[in-house]
């Protein structure tokens, strides 16, 4: 697997990485299991920026990540950085199944669970769209894996 390059916190201090427990709670509120690679990229990296992690959208052009989902602040979780509260935004318009792990926008990173319940693939959900156009969703990778290897440059 190729090295992710990170920078750090995006410019705040009080944010940690957070625990494996923390991240047991974030399974059980969206209800799966996380592929294992992403638990540790979370617990070593959660809140940093992949500077070299770049998607490509649907029309082949860079997406940026300004960070990877699930960290907290000292006192108390920071819901904008959640994977729960990333994925809330999508259940609330019915866009089902689908884990958030980062967004830019309204264009959502997400585990697609509605294909399979273990290692899912990783799709672009595009908020703007309605759910059942066909062009919500962009296909990225077979599996968290298959998606570093392929966006890490």
């Amino acid at each position: 697997m190729k090295t992710i390059q990170w920078e750090e916190y995006l410019e705040r201090k009080d944010l940690q990485t957070c625990t494996r427990e923390q991240i047991e709670k974030e399974e059980k509120e969206v209800g799966f299991i996380f592929p294992e690679l992403l638990k540790q990229i979370i617990m070593e990296h959660g809140g940093q920026k992949p500077v070299n992690l770049i998607p490509k959208y649907a029309n082949g052009t860079d997406m940026s990540i300004p960070c990877i989902f699930h960290a907290y602040s000292n006192d108390k979780e920071d819901y904008g950085y959640t994977i729960s509260s990333a994925t809330e935004c999508l259940v609330e318009e019915d866009y089902l199944n689908y884990v958030v792990f980062c967004n830019k926008g309204n264009v959502f990173v997400s585990l697609d669970y509605n294909v399979r319940p273990i290692d899912p693939p990783v799709v672009m959900v595009i908020r703007d769209s309605l759910p059942d156009d066909p062009d919500h969703r962009h296909f990225l990778a077979e599996n968290f894996h298959e998606f570093l290897d392929k966006y890490t440059v």
